[in-house]
């Protein structure tokens, strides 16, 4: 017997069946019709199970039950219009009015694009009569069409483009990644024929495997096969990703278990000695051989180490169908960990589906049929890791649309990339939604924001009422010269300010003139977060949801003055020592209590060095230890007065550091210099207990 390969689902590679022509000696008889679309359904062979039921109703065409079968396999292949015109009669055939045929009509109208219908009959839907799985789609799918509605009035500044026939063909592609901006890698089943293959040869199958496609002049063109080391003889291969750093490649094979089931599983090449390695199935714990684990995606990690694989499984434990988990990799022990579950921002009791991980924004882009949407899959974005996630969003008209929409990749620009979908545009063996094409899209205006600000430093304000009021910069010139704040780190976070949560995208180091520069999306909420060595300085919080398209993508922030506290060594006047003597006056105690206690005390976390200094009169190695007990008299005396010793520490630098010259310029002596040079500072050289953000 013959039948036609038609394979639809990207999902986990479903193979579907249509019967080119009945044997001879076949009776015809009702009951052998449906028989075989029995057996066709079990096998999941979606077109052959639509023939024969087909072929039943013709003799009995007054089989509610089997209409029903019929109406169903109708919407699993797609084939939105007739599965509406069944499901609709089934609905008008009798009293009791099927509950489930009425959602399935609403449904199959929204898989058609006609919105305003579904929800009418969405309404009509007594939802207490459904099962327990349409109860939970019954809101979702209201809302899915009410957001249609919206969206198509307010479509995105995008442009959606069908590849041509240099890419794709009638039957599916899918998986685009970028290598780089002229190279992408797909995978596809290069045909464009149904054509007869016998059910007991699955050897003979056509399989769908990975190529390279190059832009020539705008223009995407297939390119060769990827090596043979890669691509199976046996098994569908897609859904490839290279690791960050380009020595891993990732990847799907897919194959049928013994229970007819088809069964992906997650592969890993190397690249070692200057080519690929052969592949080697990831380890049981990421491979359920019972269960699917398909389309890897490689995020980064605090760590080097470390990467993130996110990857959509069908694995026990999980919310719904297909739900997206992530192992981590440790590069250095060549391990995985156990796989787990995103949770519940991102999973939900439908499927997800296709993730991709952009690390530049820490952005995952999934497809799910879970959440309110346009059509069956909608793309959907969330900003995060591992499983911290926010602000899940769909991406809306025209990226989305009534049917499935999947495998969101964007370029390192953040202005182009590829879809996969089923839309009215692809190409088609049966119906008008049957098949899986590559989309190009482009936005007309940049989805990214530059965020540019600039830090000016500012001495502490409590410091500052102590300047000039018996403290002073050794150097006087330092207090009065323009400073930006160098080296400061500015963080990047997207806030969610609905559910007052927030997640840390990336850093920036101020330049010599305080500058910092980050790359935003539209639509969203920021916070920055200022840190200067380890410190906890302020936040900015700026939002890009006022920016239409129309303006500049760019926000120039006003600047920002930040209190930070001297690295300059402070002279505290009036501390100065009779010649060859350590104690302290009653002057310099006087002194002391006016600036440098009341200091401490107004500043209580901050860290000092009590430095003292002698003339260059005497031996050197003296004046050494004249100067520590100095500079230790001043340190108990203000342990006297209160303050805690761990916030103190007393250095003696002797006569090296003299900040004036000890002698004329003829030689003899100068008494005031030296008098200037016995002096006692201070530094600011750390802070008690750092303030932190979380």
């Amino acid at each position: 017997m013959k039948f036609i390969l038609c394979i639809f689902s990207i999902l986990i590679f479903i193979n579907c069946y249509s019967q080119n022509s009945i044997l001879s000696s076949f009776s015809g008889k009702p009951y052998h019709y449906l028989k075989l679309a029995e057996k066709a359904k079990t096998l999941g062979d979606t077109y052959s199970a639509i023939y024969y039921y087909e072929k039943y109703l013709d003799i009995k065409s007054n089989n509610i039950k089997i209409q029903n079968k019929l109406a169903h396999q109708y919407f699993i292949s797609k084939n939105y219009s007739e599965s509406a015109k069944l499901f609709f009669q089934i609905y008008n055939s009798n009293t009791k009015k099927n509950q489930t045929a009425l959602f399935y009509y609403a449904l199959s109208q929204k898989m058609s694009g006609n919105y305003d219908n579904a929800i009418k009959y969405f309404n009509e839907c007594k939802k207490s009569k459904l099962d327990k799985k349409l109860k939970k789609l019954h809101k979702i799918e209201i809302e899915g069409c009410s957001f249609a509605i919206s969206s198509i009035h307010n479509p995105k500044d995008v442009e959606v483009i069908h590849l041509d026939s240099l890419i794709n063909h009638a039957h599916i592609d899918f998986s685009p990644f970028f290598v780089n901006d002229s190279t992408i890698i797909y995978a596809t089943l290069i045909t464009n024929k149904a054509n007869e293959y016998s059910i007991y040869d699955s050897v003979s199958f056509p399989l769908s495997k990975l190529y390279f496609a190059y832009k020539y002049d705008s223009v995407w063109k297939k390119g060769d096969l990827l090596p043979e080391i890669i691509n199976s003889k046996y098994k569908n291969t897609g859904n490839g990703t290279f690791s960050p750093d380009y020595q891993r490649f990732y990847f799907t094979l897919c194959e049928k278990n013994w229970q007819n089931k088809t069964i992906c599983s997650i592969y890993i090449s190397y690249y070692e000695n200057d080519k690929w390695q052969k592949p080697k199935k990831l380890n049981k714990d990421i491979n359920n051989p019972n269960y699917t684990s398909t389309q890897p995606t490689v995020g980064t990690s605090y760590n080097p180490d470390l990467e993130i694989i996110y990857f959509s499984s069908d694995r026990p434990d999980g919310r719904g169908g297909m739900d997206l988990w992530y192992t981590i990799y440790n590069k250095k022990k060549n391990t995985f960990i156990q796989p787990k579950n995103l949770g519940s921002k991102i999973n939900t009791f439908g499927n997800e589906i296709t993730p991709v991980y952009n690390n530049t924004t820490k952005t995952l882009y999934f497809s799910s049929d879970g959440k309110p949407g346009m059509g069956a899959y909608d793309i959907f974005k969330s900003t995060g890791e591992l499983k911290s996630w926010i602000s899940v969003k769909n991406l809306g008209y025209p990226l989305n649309s009534n049917v499935d929409d999947i495998y969101y990749v964007i370029n390192k620009n953040q202005n182009e990339g590829f879809i996969v979908s089923n839309r009215k545009d692809s190409y088609i063996l049966t119906n008008e939604y049957c098949c899986y094409d590559i989309f190009s899209f482009s936005y007309l205006n940049s989805e990214q924001i530059a965020i540019r600000g600039e830090l000016h430093s500012e001495i502490d304000s409590t410091l500052e009422k102590y300047l000039n009021k018996g403290i002073e910069y050794r150097d006087s010139s330092i207090k009065n010269k323009n400073k930006y704040l160098n080296n400061a780190i500015v963080s990047l976070y997207l806030s969610d300010i609905e559910l007052n949560d927030s997640i840390y995208i990336t850093s920036d180091t101020t330049d010599n003139t305080g500058k910092y520069f980050f790359y935003v999306e539209r639509d969203q909420d920021y916070k920055l977060i200022i840190h200067d060595k380890e410190n906890y300085k302020g936040q900015i919080s700026v939002s890009t949801k006022n920016i239409s398209s129309e303006k500049d993508a760019e926000i120039n922030l006003a600047p920002v003055k930040i209190d930070v506290l001297p690295e300059d060594p402070l002279i505290i006047k009036n501390i100065y020592y009779e010649f060859n003597k350590s104690e302290l006056a009653d002057e310099a105690k006087s002194t002391l209590d006016s600036t440098l206690v009341q200091l401490l005390e107004n500043m209580s976390d901050i860290i000092i060095e009590i430095s003292s200094h002698t003339d260059n009169i005497g031996d050197e190695d003296y004046n050494m230890k004249l100067s520590e007990e100095r500079a230790k008299n001043v340190v108990e005396y203000l342990i006297s007065k209160g303050i805690y010793k761990n916030r103190l520490v007393h250095k003696g630098y002797g006569e090296t550091m003299p900040i004036a010259p000890n002698t004329n310029p003829d030689g003899t002596d100068n008494p005031e210099n030296r008098k200037r040079n016995r002096r006692t500072e201070f530094r600011i050289i750390g802070i008690k207990q750092s303030i932190t953000f979380n």
